[in-house]
């Protein structure tokens, strides 16, 4: 009977440090990606950081084009810059509607979180609206 109790507190103990390690790291994630965007959304002027990639544009007129941080190229104030990012992409695209440029800021959490910015008539198919041409991004 004992060992019958040992065993199930151990099986519960397992399967709790099982999900902890699990569960704890998708939440962490979903609660560093909220933070994060709350705190664009409280903190970055959208103009100045449109105004921002289209400097950028004008320094680096490629195709595809990824950006280390450097003075530079650093982000508007209200960015968040950590170890987790951002990483900073160009990208020209020619769309039915004619060539379009938009900026792509990627963190690293667990999934990928971005932030297209583009002109105010750029459109993305795979972000959540902030502003006109600027899109929030998971990866799915």
């Amino acid at each position: 009977m004992n060992r019958l109790k040992i065993s199930t507190a151990l099986v519960m103990l397992l399967a709790l440090v099982f999900l902890g390690i699990i569960v704890f790291p998708v939440l962490w994630d979903e609660w560093l990606a909220r933070k994060w965007e709350q705190q664009i959304r409280q903190k970055q002027n959208p103009e100045e950081l449109r105004t921002w990639a289209k400097e950028l544009f004008a320094l680096y007129s490629t195709n595809q084009f990824e950006l280390q941080m450097q003075i530079t190229n650093t982000p508007p104030k209200g960015i968040p810059v950590s170890k987790y990012g951002p990483t900073i992409l160009l990208e020209k695209d020619n769309t039915d509607s004619g060539p379009s440029e938009h900026l792509f800021l990627i963190w690293k959490f667990i999934r990928a979180r971005g932030l297209y910015v583009g002109e105010t008539n750029y459109v993305s198919s795979n972000g959540k609206m902030w502003k006109p041409g600027i899109y929030f991004y998971t990866e799915p």
